[in-house]
């Protein structure tokens, strides 16, 4: 998620209020999921990949409520690994419902993706890609 790239790969104080934004301004809950959306014009679905960037932020920043968050987070990836539409019990899908809007003439559907599952792993092991 590129709002929280920055902080991500800098770890500057300065860019955290991303990670907060995202938090508040692309929320979405759909059923059992809660994370972010791709797009804050559609927030009825989870878009599971930028729920892990989300997820690895948490994790690198650890003040106050970011623990509790990242543990919300956690079980909704663990939870959408196991349950969500068309998985295969391994990888995570795109997103927790087909056509959740990207704002960009694109969609994400409930398929198994290889980058939302790459940052379920990543961010599972409490890993920050950009600061390897």
């Amino acid at each position: 998620m590129a709002f929280t790239r920055l902080y991500r790969a800098t770890l500057n104080p300065s860019y955290c209020r991303a990670i907060d934004w995202a938090a508040t301004t692309i929320k979405a809950t759909d059923g059992v999921y809660t994370g972010v959306s791709f797009y804050r014009n559609d927030t009825k679905k989870v878009w599971f990949e930028g729920t892990g960037h989300l997820l690895v932020a948490y994790h690198a920043r650890a003040n106050g409520t970011d623990p509790v968050e990242a543990n919300k987070l956690l079980t909704t990836l663990e939870t959408a690994q196991t349950s969500a539409p068309n998985t295969d019990g391994s990888g995570i899908v795109a997103a927790s419902g087909d056509s959740l809007d990207t704002g960009q003439g694109d969609y994400y559907y409930a398929a198994l993706h290889t980058g939302a599952t790459a940052w379920y792993v990543i961010a599972a092991q409490g890993g920050n890609p950009f600061r390897l």
